[in-house]
Parts: C-alpha cells; structure tokens; sequence
C-alpha cells in the first residue's frame, strides 16, 4: 500500500527526504496539506500536473508530479495526514535514519 502512496518517481522523493538530502514538493505539500484547497483539484491547489497511472491489476489513479518531478498519489495528497489510510505514510515520515 505504501508504493501505491508514493509511487516510483515519490520512492526517491521520501529517501531524499528521509536523508535530508532535500525536501521535495510532494512531501512539503502532504505534510502541509490545506483541507479547504480546491482550486483545480488537490493537485491543482499546490500547481502540480496531474497524470494517471496504472497498477499491476490495471487499476487507474490520478498521481501529482511537482515541478520537481516529486510524486504522490492525488488521494493520499487530498486525505492527507492523520488519515487511517495514510498511517504508513505518516510513520514513514515521522521516522528518522
């Protein structure tokens, strides 16, 4: 569940982020999320494109690439932290190397 969180492009993004290596736009926008942003959509609201993507079982979602070229899956950006379905993600976050 977490690949499907952040996927490929979102995978660097978090070890960058974990490594203080650098903050990418998809953690800063997750972890800094604005319940009441509606402006084009939640990838809209933080001006990043919104692509699809596909999984294994050839389901589709809606992924936001940052200008950064970060990633993270439209619904965990509009869920955002706190989330039952994001725990994951938040512990992912939260822990340091």
């Amino acid at each position: 569940m977490f690949l499907r969180r952040i996927r490929s492009g979102g995978a660097e993004a978090l070890f960058q982020f974990k490594s203080k290596s650098a903050t990418p736009e998809a953690v800063v926008a997750y972890k800094n999320r604005n319940a009441s942003s509606a402006r084009g959509g939640i990838c809209g609201s933080f001006d990043a494109e919104v692509l699809q993507g596909k999984d294994m079982d050839g389901q589709t979602f809606n992924v936001c690439k940052f200008s950064d070229g970060s990633l993270i899956e439209e619904t965990t950006l509009w869920l955002g932290p706190g989330a039952g379905t994001t725990q994951g993600l938040d512990k992912a976050l939260s822990s340091t190397y």
